[in-house]
């Protein structure tokens, strides 16, 4: 009887450590992808440097559109910030056409806000202008209280 109880008791802390154990790793969230609205993108932004903007009222985006209008004559649409903000992302200067910039993915995980970035380069084989060019993207996400942070994705466009 007292070795039975034994038994039952072993299994009962095991399930136990199982139990805890499968609690602990539930509430580690997965990757929650966050819907992306392009709303502009070129190659001739104000900005000679890599930069990232998130811009969360309305006063933001007019300053904001205010810089940008000014050199490039883009316009951009209203955003609601009441469920919206917006990202824009800028590859600075670059030496030639062929480069471009994205947001590529945003995904909401660990209580964090991870937005990823793709710069693509021209491959050695592709035609490109002999230009200097400042590729850029502007996207709308939906709000949040998260902090943001950012990866970079370099690529390489290969032509024939």
């Amino acid at each position: 009887m007292k070795k039975d109880l034994a038994i039952l008791g072993g299994i009962a802390i095991g399930a136990g450590a199982i139990a805890a154990l499968i609690f602990s790793y539930g509430l580690k969230s997965s990757p929650s992808s966050v819907p992306i609205t392009v709303i502009a993108q070129g190659n001739q932004a104000p900005f000679v440097a890599r930069t990232n903007y998130v811009i969360k009222n309305s006063a933001e985006w007019d300053q904001f559109k205010t810089l940008f209008n000014t050199s490039t004559g883009a316009s951009f649409p209203s955003v609601d910030f009441s469920k919206n903000q917006v990202l824009a992302v800028f590859a600075g200067a670059e030496p030639t056409g062929g480069y471009t910039i994205g947001v590529s993915k945003v995904a909401d995980q660990s209580g964090e806000r991870m937005v990823s970035i793709t710069i693509t380069a021209p491959g050695p084989t592709c035609a490109v202008t002999q230009a200097t060019t400042s590729p850029y993207q502007v996207v709308v996400v939906p709000a949040t209280a998260l902090k943001l942070s950012h990866t970079y994705i370099n690529k390489v466009h290969v032509c024939k």
